[in-house]
């Protein structure tokens, strides 16, 4: 029952009914309290809501029960960041990174949470294996913490990237 349950809160979600989900996830985590996928897809709507603390809540009993989940771990670093708790973040998305070493997603959020408590050097470590990709968002992050860093050249450099890749 549970599963059925659940997939119809999946579904909900894609529909973007979180009120609905939500409400199911309630009922799956009343008889099920260590329903892992049922608190994981709890925290996304409460962060979808804007209620970290409550998302933090959830997505710590799902990693508590699934350690090594990836989007658990990801979304658990994302309570964080909105809850201004950058170093528990880091430790978070470092986690998630560990799952998946990658993907360029993973780095992009330990990367923010680094540049948070103005970390720039461990930041840029986290986009480097990947500057070679054409992704804009990572220029424009490795462009930034560059900068910050002190390394104008770089950082222009990857600007330069940004610019290039942009459609006019």
């Amino acid at each position: 029952m549970p599963k059925d349950m659940f997939s119809r809160a999946v579904k909900l979600f894609q529909k973007r009914e979180l009120s609905a989900a939500e409400e199911l996830c309630r009922s799956i985590l009343a008889s099920s309290p260590e329903h892992s996928e049922a608190l994981g897809l709890s925290g996304v709507i409460a962060l979808m809501s804007g209620r970290p603390a409550d998302a933090e809540q959830f997505l710590n009993r799902a990693v508590a029960l699934t350690p090594n989940s990836y989007d658990n771990l990801s979304n658990l670093g994302t309570s964080y960041v909105q809850l201004g708790r950058f170093e528990d973040a880091v430790t978070a998305y470092k986690s998630a990174v560990a799952q998946r070493p990658n993907q360029v997603s993973a780095r992009l959020n330990l990367a923010t949470a680094y540049k948070a408590l103005h970390q720039y050097d461990q930041a840029l470590a986290q986009l480097r294996p990947f500057i070679a990709a054409r992704d804009p968002a990572l220029h424009l992050e490795f462009a930034e913490l560059s900068m910050l860093s002190g390394d104008i050249q770089a950082g222009v450099k990857s600007f330069r990237k940004v610019v290039a890749a942009t459609p006019v």
